[in-house]
């Protein structure tokens, strides 16, 4: 506003043509809430009152609502200590994204306390051969990924509508504060006694 009798104290009347004004009427500015009108355009609308009316009292503004998808969802978890793929998790894994095909997948794995540096990615591509080759899913429907560290190592499944934010790794364990366990030396075959 400019111009006009500054002694007057002005009222505010605001209208939108979509959602609902959660706080601010009365005031010279709203808050709008837009839940449930993604991908729509709203109208606010101003009427000021107290001044005479020659004067403009009322003016709009409109602005687009970004359309909101939904975020991924955690479909499950397992402990992997030997890094190898839980076949019955991935079995149930693969079901949900088999019965949605629009939905993308991922696996985020994590190595363990005392896992050796590369051991989530060895959990990762283990569950990740395990659902393409094993269950035939398509590869570009699974992605996964190495989230930093746990207490133990562990591979989370996650499934995420389409145009969904990928899901953000949860590490617990700072990476160092890891310890990784002392390799296990390579077992030589037993040699036969001689007779």
């Amino acid at each position: 506003m400019s111009g006009g009798d500054t002694h007057v104290t002005p009222t505010f009347n605001w209208t939108v043509s979509a959602g609902m004004i959660s706080s601010g009427q009365g005031t010279s500015s709203i808050k709008v809430d837009t839940t449930g009108i993604g991908g729509q355009t709203v109208t606010a609308t101003v009427d000021v009152g107290g001044f005479l009316r020659e004067c403009r009292t009322s003016n709009s503004c409109t602005t687009g609502i970004a359309k909101k998808t939904a975020p991924p969802v955690k479909f499950g978890e397992y402990v992997t200590n030997d890094l190898s793929a839980n076949k019955a998790q991935l079995d149930k894994f693969v079901l949900a994204l088999q019965q949605d095909p629009t939905a993308q997948g991922y696996l985020i794995a994590y190595g363990g306390r005392t896992s050796q540096p590369d051991d989530a990615q060895k959990a990762a591509d283990n569950a990740t051969d395990y659902t393409i080759n094993t269950r035939k899913m398509d590869g570009a429907r699974t992605l996964s990924g190495v989230g930093g560290y746990r207490e133990q190592p562990t591979v989370e499944l996650w499934i995420a509508p389409p145009g969904a934010t990928p899901p953000l790794a949860t590490p617990t364990i700072d990476p160092k504060d890891v310890k990784p366990a002392p390799a296990k030396p390579a077992t030589k075959p037993a040699k036969g006694k001689k007779s």
